[in-house]
């Protein structure tokens, strides 16, 4: 495996935003704020983190592509060849057992695929674009997963980046 070198240097806002262990952490701003950079890379950090082994994360948008666009194939370049992306699982797998997966809730009823489902972190991107139910849904798949070798620090999180407006 090739040594991963992280590129970018958050912003003291970034910074408050990936020190927070609240439950629910919100990250709001204008456009080109950098939100989508901080939810990515503290998904990312938390990947790496062998302490949180078997950490399983959920990023998601509204849209697919979206998703893609602004966060599958940015980590696709900076994870090159450290860890690939498995498109049939949507999800860059971490030889430690972490996994960030990646999804969208176009509709309401897209909500339902993580149904039963349980996730140690959830990233919601342009969260004010997720419908109030929506929200609700995902908050019941906010539990321990069970994978991680260890929860002594750790306990299920929700992290939303956001634009002023919307749903």
């Amino acid at each position: 495996m090739s040594t991963l070198t992280l590129k970018g240097t958050p912003y003291p806002k970034q910074i408050d935003f990936f020190m927070k262990r609240n439950k629910f952490v919100a990250y709001g701003g204008s456009r080109g704020g950098g939100k989508s950079w901080a939810g990515r890379r503290k998904g990312l950090l938390l990947a790496l983190n062998q302490d949180y082994a078997g950490m399983q994360i959920l990023l998601l948008r509204r849209r697919y592509n979206d998703v893609y666009e602004n966060h599958i194939f940015p980590l696709s370049l900076e994870l090159n060849r450290f860890v690939s992306y498995n498109q049939k699982t949507k999800s860059f797998d971490f030889p430690w057992g972490s996994r960030i997966i990646f999804g969208y809730c176009d509709h309401e009823k897209d909500v339902l695929q993580y149904q039963g489902k349980a996730y140690d972190c959830i990233i919601l991107e342009e969260a004010t674009q997720f419908t109030q139910f929506m929200i609700e849904s995902l908050m019941m798949c906010l539990r321990p997963s069970g994978l991680m070798k260890s929860y002594l620090n750790w306990s299920p999180r929700m992290y939303f980046t956001m634009n002023p407006g919307g749903e």
